[in-house]
């Protein structure tokens, strides 16, 4: 957003293109895929890209404010981006004490 580029609303919205996305479908999957929080963190990764896209969208139109209350605290992306990090910590440390 702070260069005012146009952004690939496909990569944004694919929740696969980012380097962590490619992990988790790889060697993150062969990880950790039996566990049921996996199933939650790919779930929450995917809604955080939808939710990136729209805001990716916003600014493609030039929208930076608006853009910008989109990420705010509070806002959806912020919510999703939480929840997010909730569900990776919950795999990442389900795996760490060695339970399922």
């Amino acid at each position: 957003m702070a260069k005012h580029e146009q952004l690939q609303i496909e990569k944004v919205a694919s929740d696969c293109c980012c380097k962590f996305g490619q992990w988790l479908h790889s060697e993150g999957k062969a990880i950790y895929g039996h566990r049921p929080e996996f199933a939650e963190a790919v779930a929450a990764h995917a809604a955080f890209h939808v939710e990136a896209s729209r805001v990716a969208e916003v600014i493609n139109q030039g929208q930076f404010q608006p853009a910008d209350r989109m990420m705010a605290a509070g806002s959806d992306f912020a919510k999703i981006s939480e929840e997010l990090g909730i569900k990776l910590r919950a795999m990442f440390n389900t795996a760490a004490s060695g339970s399922n």
